[in-house]
C-alpha cells in the first residue's frame, strides 16, 4: 500500500456537452423530472352538470372555492363566474402549492380532484383530496403554517410566503357525509392538528396562492364564521372540446416534458363496458402514438369554411386529424371495412376505425370522404373519460352492400355538410341519404355519434372491438353547449351516478390516455444522522471525469468545492468529513415524508434543503433517491459544467444512495499539548516511489525537502478553530493547528528554529526571529494534518498550510490555502493549491520523548529504577556531573540550624558513608507527565494498623480503629515561604536562605494518604508515636494528626500532582539517562506573580542547583550559556515571556541518578572534613582550606594554578575546561570550569 495516495477532488470543471442523466429509475435521459410544456385550461362549470350529490372515489371533481350560497344553482347555460382551487407546481424547484384561479385561466388537470373519505369515528368523516395532474394531496406540514395571534374574517396573509405542500397533516374535515339528497354546497375545510387543540385552515393572498393558516380552536366558533377559511364547493368538472395542442399534451401526454425536444404525441385506452370491463386490442386506435393536428394545418381552406366558425358553425369543433406518428396515415371511419360480414341484412357489421392515407373527393373546404378523417374530441374530466366524434360516419344500405356496391359509389360520397351522419346533425334518409342504413342512422340531431364498442354479432367471438355507432335507445337530444374550443353536446338532465358526464356518450366504451403522466414522483425522507451519498448511475464517461462512476461518492475536496470521488482501499471516509453529509428532517416530527436539509459535515455548507424522492430500491435493497428541485444543478450539472455559485450542491440529475456512517471521527490529527510536550514526530512520505523517504531538515534557510535521513520535529498548537457541522448545529470539534518547529537538541535548550513559508511558495527551515521579521518574504507555515489514507491500519494525513487572514471587517482567522508536496527534480517542498486531485501523504510517527523521569517505566531508563520506590533496601542518590559529589543531608541541627541538603565536597568525598535517598511516590501522580517522588531520610513506614483511646495501638478491642499506613520520616523540602510556618523559625530567615537563595532541608513529616502532615515544633515523629505492646514497634498516634490538630501539631500539603514545596520532579536534560536530570521544585513567588511559570515543562520554574559556595538552593542564576529565553512567539507551555533572565532553566544543576543500596541511614555521627571545591566561571573556589597549598592542574598533568591560600574562601582564577585540584593533606578531585 506503499502508493501515492488519492486525495478528494479538484476544482475545475471539465466542460462537455456530456449529459449526466444515467438514471434508468427516476430520470430522463437528459437529467430532467418530464413535465407537461402546455396546460390544458379548465372549462366552466355549465358544460356539463354542476352539482354534485354523492361523492365517487373513482370521479375527478372540481373544487369551487367561497362560492355564492348555501348550495349550487344549476342553471345550465348560465355563465357562471367562478374560482376553483388548483394544486400547481413551480417548475424550477419542483415545490407545490395551492392556488385559487379564475375557472377559464385553471389548469384543468391541476383543478382536478379526487375524494377519498375516510372514517373518522365519532368525528364523522374525513376527506383527503388527491390531484389529477401531480397525484398528490393537499398536504401541509403543521409547523409551516402562519399562526396570527387574534381571528378575524379578514385575516390577510399576504406578506406571508405561500406554504409549500409537504408531508403531515391531509386529512380534512369538510362535509359531514359524503352522499346527501340535495347538493353539496360550499363548505370550510379544516383539518386538526395532530388531534390537538390548534385548527388548521386555508387562506388565499390576494394574488391567489393560498397559506395554511393555524389557530387555537378555542378561538373560533362552531361554524367558524368568525374566520376567513376558504370554504370548497364539490362541483362536476366542465366537458372540454380539446385542440390539437390541448391532445398532444394532455394529461399523460408522452413528449411533452419541460426542455425536450421530440414532437408531442398522443397513445389512446380503450375498453369496452358491456357486463364487465374488456381490454381493446389490436384495434388501429390503441396500437401506436398519435400526432393531433388542426385540419387548416393540412387543408388551410378548411379554417375558412363556415360550418367550423365559433360564432355560427355548428359544427365548431370538429377540428382534428390525428396522424399516426411515423406514418403518412391518419385515423378515420372506413368506409366499407367492418369487423365481420353481412349475416343479418338488418346490421351493417360494425364500420372499423382504422389508419388510412388522407383522401377527398373534390377540392372543397370539406367532403363527406375528408370528413370521416375529422374528429371531435371532448373530454369529460370528472370520470375521465374522452368522447371522439367523427364529422361523418355514415354506411350504406344493408341492399346496397349486398348488391356489391362500395360506399364511394353511393350517393353518400356526394352527402352535403347537413347530410353527413354525426352528433349534430339528424340522422335522414333523403336527399343523398337515400343510400344511408337507416336501421343504423336514423336518429334525432344532438345525438352523439360518437366511437363506440361491440363485441355481441356472430364471428368476432367474445372480442371486444371499436367501431361507430350512436347510444342505444337514444331519443332525447342533449343540450348543446358552446365552449372555448367547440361545441359540447350534454345531458338533459342530471344523471350523477352515471359513468359519464353525459349518459348518451356512455357508448359501450371508455377512451382515455393511456401514458403515465411523468413518472410517479414518490416522496421519501432520510432519518436525521450522518450519511455517505454514493452515486446510482447507469451511464458514465470516464473520459471527462474518471471519479463519476457507479458507486463512487459525493464528498467535498479541501477546497470545499463538491466532487465525486472514489473510495480509494487505502481510504477510511469514516475518518474524512468531507465525505460525510449531515441530514436533518425538518419541520414536524409527526410528519411522514420530511423535509431534509443535508449539509457536508467539514465544510458545514448547505448542500440541499427540500423533498426527496425515491425510485425504488436496485438489486441489492438499497434505496435509490433523487431530487427534482432544478435550481440544484451543482456538481457537474446539466451540461457537465458547473459554476462556483451552484458548484456547492447536489445535482437533480444525480441518483443517490444514503449510507449510514459508522463511528466517524473528525478527521484531523488533534494532539493535547502535554502530549505534544512528550513527544517528538518525524513525516514518512507514503509512497510506493518514494520508499523511506521522510522531510528533513538540514540547516537554516535551508528548502525543507525529501531525504532518507529524518528530522524530529515538534509541534505548537496557534489555534483550535472550531469547525464542522452536527446532527442539531453546532460544529463536530475543533481543528488544531500547528507550527512545526526543528527539535531542540536537548531539553533545555531553545533553539528557536522552524518551518517556515517563503514568497516562492517553498517550504523552509528559518530561525524565529527572520520568520518575525519578514526576512525574504517569510511567513510561518502553519498546518493541520488532515487525515487522508492508511497504511498498513495507520492513520496518514495531508500537511495542510494555513494562513492568517481578515475575515469580516476587522476580524481574523486561519485560513487552508496549500498543501504541502514534494517537488519531484529537486525533492524540495512547496504548497500547491487546495483543489487537485492527488497530495502527498505522509505517516507522522510519534517518537516518545519524556520531559520527566517515572521511575517506574518510561521510554528512556526503562523499568530499572521501579524496584526503588518506596523501598528502604532499594534507594537513591544524585551524582552532581560537574563535581560528582552527592546530595545529601548535613546537619547542623547542633549548631542550633537545620538538617540541610548539601552536596559532596572534596574534604567529604572519601568520609562519606551513605548519600542514600529513601523515595516515596506521590500517588496522584503516577503515570502522569510529571511523576513526582519525595525524597526522605531515617524513614518509617507502617502498614495500616489500629488505635484505641483506652487500649493504644494494634489492640484487639471491640472499640479500635482502622488507619491507613504512612510514611514517616525526615522529608526533604524547600524552604520557601511556604513551609517557613511549618519549621517556625522565621525569627532567623537567614537559616532558610543561602546568600539570599531558598534553601532545602529535611524536615519531620508524615505521609498519609495524599497529604504530606508537616510536624510543627516542639513536635516530634518521636513524641507523637506510641509503640505496639506486642511489636514494639512505633506508630504516630492518630489523634495527633486529626483534622482539629492542623495548624497546631501539623501543616497538611496536599500531594495532588501539582508543584509544590515537598515533592519533586526528577526532568530529563536530554534523550537518555547519560545527559542527566535536573531535580525540579516550586518557587512560590513566581507562581504566585505568574501560575504558567510552574507549569509541567516550563522552563520557568525552580530548580535544585548550586549557588556560588557550592550549597544546594532553588535556581536562581545567571543566563550565561544556551540559550532558554522563552520568549517565543508560539505557545505550548513554555511560552511565557521571560522578563528577569536571572531565574531560568540553564543555569539549574544536572546531576546523574544513581540506584544504591539503602538504607537511608542518620549521617550525624559522620566525620566531616570541612573543605569544599567548587567550579565557576573562570575560576574555582576553595572553601575551608586555609594555610593549605591548593594546586591545579588541566588533564595533561600540567599545572595551571599553585598557591598557598589565605583566607577560609578563595577563589582561584582557572581557565574553562576539565581541571584536578589538590588541597595540601587531601586527594585530588575533578571540577570543570565554565
Amino acid at each position: 500500500m506503499n502508493k501515492k495516495f488519492s486525495t478528494l477532488m479538484a476544482c475545475a470543471f471539465m466542460a462537455s456537452a456530456f449529459s449526466l442523466g444515467a438514471q434508468t429509475h427516476a430520470l430522463t435521459a437528459q437529467g430532467e423530472i418530464p413535465y407537461r410544456t402546455q396546460a390544458v385550461l379548465s372549462e366552466q362549470f355549465d358544460a356539463c352538470l354542476t352539482g354534485v350529490k354523492a361523492i365517487n372515489p373513482d370521479y375527478y371533481y372540481q373544487l369551487q372555492v367561497n362560492a355564492n350560497g348555501s348550495v349550487v344553482t344549476e342553471d345550465q347555460n348560465d355563465l357562471v363566474p367562478a374560482k376553483v382551487l388548483v394544486q400547481v407546481r413551480d417548475y424550477a424547484t419542483g415545490n407545490l402549492t395551492l392556488k385559487v384561479m379564475d375557472i377559464d385561466k385553471a389548469p384543468l388537470t391541476g383543478s382536478l380532484w379526487r375524494i377519498e373519505v375516510k372514517d373518522n369515528g365519532l368525528r364523522g368523516k374525513e376527506f383527503v383530496f388527491v390531484n389529477r395532474e401531480t397525484g398528490y394531496t393537499i398536504n401541509y406540514d403543521c409547523a409551516d403554517a402562519f399562526e396570527p395571534t387574534t381571528v378575524s374574517t379578514t385575516i390577510n396573509v399576504d406578506a406571508n410566503q405561500t406554504t409549500i405542500i409537504k408531508d403531515d397533516n391531509n386529512r380534512w374535515e369538510w362535509y359531514s357525509d359524503d352522499e346527501q339528497p340535495d347538493i353539496f354546497g360550499p363548505k370550510k375545510v379544516y383539518s386538526y392538528v395532530h388531534e390537538g387543540d390548534k385548527v388548521m385552515g386555508l387562506i388565499a393572498k390576494t394574488d391567489g396562492d393560498v397559506v395554511a393558516v393555524k389557530v387555537k380552536k378555542s378561538l373560533l366558533n362552531d361554524e367558524m364564521t368568525n374566520i376567513n377559511f376558504l370554504t370548497l364547493t364539490v362541483r362536476t368538472a366542465g366537458a372540454k372540446v380539446l385542440t390539437a395542442k390541448d391532445i398532444n399534451s394532455m394529461i399523460d401526454a408522452e413528449g411533452s416534458w419541460q426542455n425536450r425536444t421530440s414532437n408531442n404525441e398522443a397513445i389512446f385506452n380503450a375498453f369496452g363496458l358491456i357486463g364487465t370491463k374488456a381490454a381493446i386490442t389490436n384495434e388501429d386506435l390503441v396500437t401506436g402514438a398519435y400526432l393531433a393536428q388542426e385540419v387548416a394545418a393540412v387543408y388551410p381552406a378548411y379554417a375558412a369554411w363556415d360550418m367550423v366558425q365559433p360564432a355560427s358553425g355548428k359544427f365548431f369543433g370538429y377540428n382534428i386529424l390525428l396522424n399516426k406518428k411515423t406514418t403518412d396515415k391518419y385515423l378515420m371511419v372506413a368506409t366499407d371495412e367492418t369487423h365481420e360480414s353481412i349475416q343479418n341484412p338488418s346490421l351493417h357489421g360494425g364500420l372499423k376505425v382504422i389508419d388510412a392515407k388522407l383522401a377527398r373527393v373534390n377540392e372543397e373546404a370539406c367532403d363527406a370522404l375528408l370528413a370521416r378523417y375529422i374528429w371531435k374530441a371532448t373530454y369529460y374530466a370528472t370520470n375521465d373519460s374522452l368522447v371522439l366524434e367523427p364529422l361523418n360516419a355514415s354506411v350504406i344500405t344493408t341492399a346496397l352492400k349486398q348488391a356489391g356496391k362500395k360506399w364511394n359509389q353511393t350517393k353518400l360520397a356526394d352527402a352535403t355538410a347537413d347530410e353527413y351522419y354525426n352528433t349534430i346533425n339528424a340522422g335522414s334518409t333523403t336527399g343523398n341519404n337515400v343510400d344511408l342504413n337507416g336501421e343504423f342512422a336514423k336518429k334525432a340531431e344532438k345525438i352523439p355519434v360518437a366511437l363506440t364498442a361491440m363485441n355481441a354479432t356472430n364471428g368476432i367471438d367474445s372480442r371486444t372491438v371499436i367501431t361507430v355507432g350512436q347510444p342505444q335507445n337514444a331519443v332525447t337530444s342533449g343540450h348543446d353547449v358552446k365552449t372555448a374550443n367547440g361545441i359540447a353536446i350534454v345531458a338533459a338532465e342530471n344523471h350523477a351516478n352515471q359513468p359519464f358526464c353525459y349518459p348518451y356518450a356512455n357508448m359501450n366504451v371508455k377512451v382515455n390516455f393511456n401514458n403515465t403522466y411523468l413518472p410517479i414522483l414518490n416522496r421519501t425522507t432520510q432519518a436525521t444522522g450522518i450519511y455517505y451519498l454514493q452515486l446510482s448511475t447507469t451511464k458514465t464517461n470516464s473520459s471527462l471525469d474518471e471519479k463519476r462512476l457507479n458507486g463512487s461518492y459525493l464528498v467535498a475536496d479541501y477546497a470545499g468545492h463538491y466532487r465525486y470521488d472514489v473510495w480509494e482501499a487505502e481510504q477510511n471516509f469514516a475518518h474524512m468529513p468531507a465525505t460525510q453529509w449531515v441530514v436533518e428532517q425538518l419541520g414536524c416530527p409527526e410528519g411522514g415524508n420530511r423535509w431534509v436539509k443535508i449539509t457536508n459535515r467539514e465544510f458545514a455548507s448547505q448542500a440541499f434543503m427540500g423533498q426527496l424522492y425515491t425510485a425504488g430500491k436496485n438489486a441489492e435493497g438499497k434505496e435509490l433517491v433523487y431530487i427534482i428541485n432544478h435550481n440544484y444543478q451543482g456538481l457537474r450539472g446539466h451540461n457537465n459544467v458547473a459554476t462556483p455559485a451552484t458548484n456547492n450542491a447536489l445535482n437533480c440529475a444525480d441518483t443517490l444512495i444514503f449510507a449510514a456512517v459508522e463511528n466517524p471521527t473528525i478527521g484531523y490529527l488533534n494532539i493535547a499539548d502535554d502530549v505534544l510536550r512528550e513527544n517528538k514526530y518525524a513525516f514518512n512520505l507514503i509512497e510506493k516511489d518514494f520508499s523511506n523517504q521522510f522531510l528533513s531538515a538540514n540547516d537554516v534557510i535551508e528548502n525543507l525537502r525529501l531525504s532518507t535521513t529524518a528530522t524530529n520535529f515538534e509541534f505548537f498548537r496557534v489555534a483550535a478553530p472550531a469547525f464542522g457541522y452536527k446532527v442539531g448545529g453546532g460544529t463536530i470539534g475543533e481543528k488544531y493547528l500547528y507550527k512545526v518547529k526543528v527539535s531542540d537538541a536537548n531539553k533545555i535548550d531553545n533553539d528557536h528554529v522552524w518551518v517556515a513559508y517563503d514568497n516562492n511558495h517553498k517550504f523552509v527551515i528559518a530561525s524565529e526571529k527572520d520568520i518575525n521579521a519578514g526576512r525574504d518574504g517569510l511567513k510561518w507555515a502553519t498546518f493541520a494534518f488532515k487525515e487522508n489514507s492508511e497504511n498498513e491500519g495507520v492513520d496518514c494525513f495531508t500537511l495542510v498550510h494555513h494562513e492568517l487572514v481578515t475575515v469580516e471587517h476587522d476580524k481574523t482567522a486561519y485560513q487552508p490555502v496549500g498543501v504541502l508536496s514534494k517537488e519531484l527534480q529537486t525533492a524540495h517542498t512547496k504548497a500547491i493549491d487546495l483543489c487537485q486531485r492527488e497530495y502527498d501523504v505522509f505517516d507522522i510517527i510519534p517518537d516518545a520523548r519524556p520531559l520527566y523521569m517515572n521511575m517506574r517505566g518510561d521510554a528512556v531508563v526503562g523499568d530499572k529504577y521501579a524496584s526503588y520506590i518506596n523501598s528502604e533496601e532499594n534507594c537513591m542518590k544524585f551524582t552532581h556531573t560537574k563535581t560528582a559529589g552527592n546530595l545529601f543531608e548535613r546537619s547542623l541541627l547542633a549548631e542550633g540550624l537545620l538538617n540541610y541538603l548539601d552536596i559532596e565536597t572534596l574534604s567529604d568525598a572519601g568520609s562519606r558513608k551513605n548519600a542514600a535517598l529513601y523515595v516515596d511516590e506521590v500517588a496522584a501522580a503516577v503515570d502522569s507527565r510529571m511523576p513526582q517522588y519525595m525524597f526522605v531520610i531515617r524513614p518509617d513506614s507502617a502498614v495500616a494498623y489500629t488505635w484505641c483511646s483506652q487500649h493504644g495501638i494494634n489492640s484487639t478491642c471491640e472499640h479500635s480503629a482502622p488507619y491507613e499506613g504512612y510514611v514517616a520520616g525526615e522529608f526533604l523540602v524547600n524552604l520557601n515561604d511556604s513551609i517557613h510556618a511549618s519549621i517556625n523559625k522565621l525569627t532567623d530567615a537567614s537559616k532558610f536562605h543561602s546568600d539570599n537563595y531558598t534553601r532545602l532541608a529535611f524536615v519531620e513529616a508524615i505521609h498519609q494518604g495524599d497529604f504530606l502532615y508537616v510536624l510543627k515544633a516542639p513536635y516530634t515523629i518521636a513524641s507523637i508515636s506510641a509503640a505496639d505492646p506486642t511489636t514494639e514497634k512505633m506508630y504516630v498516634v492518630p489523634t495527633y494528626l486529626a483534622a482539629d490538630q492542623e495548624g497546631i501539631v501539623y501543616d497538611k500539603i496536599a500531594l495532588d500532582g501539582a508543584h509544590n514545596n515537598v515533592a519533586f520532579a526528577i526532568r530529563y536534560v536530554g534523550d537518555t539517562e547519560e545527559d542527566g536530570i535536573m531535580l525540579e521544585s516550586y518557587d512560590v513567588a513566581m507562581a504566585e506573580a505568574d501560575k504558567s511559570e510552574a507549569g509541567i515543562g516550563s522552563f520557568t520554574g525552580a530548580w535544585v542547583t548550586l549557588n556560588g559556595t557550592g550549597v544546594p538552593v532553588l535556581g536562581k542564576f545567571h543566563n550565561e550559556n544556551g540559550n532558554h529565553d522563552t520568549d517565543d512567539s508560539v505557545g505550548g507551555g513554555n511560552s511565557a515571556p521571560v522578563k528577569d533572565f536571572s531565574q531560568v532553566i540553564n543555569q539549574a544543576a544536572v546531576f546523574a541518578p544513581n540506584a544504591t543500596e539503602g538504607p537511608a541511614t542518620d549521617t550525624e555521627e559522620v566525620e566531616v572534613a570541612t573543605i569544599k571545591v567548587i567550579s565557576g566561571n573562570g575560576s574555582v573556589t576553595v572553601i575551608g582550606a586555609e594555610g593549605k597549598t591548593v594546586t591545579i592542574s588541566n588533564v595533561l598533568g600540567q599545572t595551571i594554578a599553585n598557591t598557598v591560600v589565605t583566607s577560609n574562601e578563595a577563589t582561584i582564577s582557572t581557565p574553562a575546561g576539565v581541571v584536578f585540584v589538590a588541597v595540601e593533606g587531601e586527594a585530588a578531585v575533578k571540577a570543570i570550569v565554565k
